[in-house]
């Protein structure tokens, strides 16, 4: 059986896959643990975590940034309060995202209109989804991978 941790350093593995063969250059960090024993036993000590706190991995191609929130957790609403939490702010060329696997393989893309100073306010706009490797524009967003 697959952990939690596991499937989502698989899922981000397939972000990175997927957006470099589209010519992103990609950092994926990934959480790291370490085993440490105490007198109570062994725990897991975690030594790396998201970047800020929320982003899974940072794609950079041709003056364009995607700071990416990765999840397999089906709360939209959880990441969105991860991502403001984080208090960052972003240029025009730098886009904050959302990627959601649903079952069947479907990854929901989300983004954050009206960037610049601050996120906008409200849920982010779904932006399209990602179906056997293709990626399908809902309609009236402009953007493409």
């Amino acid at each position: 059986m697959t952990s939690t941790r596991q499937t989502g350093n698989n899922f981000q593995d397939w972000i990175a896959k997927w957006l470099g063969d589209r010519g992103w250059v990609i950092h994926n960090q990934k959480g790291v643990a370490t085993k440490v024993r105490t007198p109570r036993g062994e725990i897991w000590v975690s030594k790396r975590q998201d970047i800020f706190g929320c982003i899974d991995l940072i794609a950079k191609r041709a003056g364009i940034t995607l700071w990416i929130q990765a999840t397999t957790h089906k709360s939209l609403k959880e990441k969105v309060k991860k991502i403001r939490a984080a208090k960052l702010t972003f240029s025009e060329s730098e886009f904050p995202m959302i990627f959601l696997k649903r079952e069947g393989g479907i990854v929901d893309v989300y983004g954050f209109d009206g960037v610049g100073a601050i996120l906008s306010p409200g849920e982010p706009s779904h932006y399209g989804k990602i179906i056997r490797r293709n990626f399908f524009v809902t309609q009236g967003v402009n953007w493409e991978f």
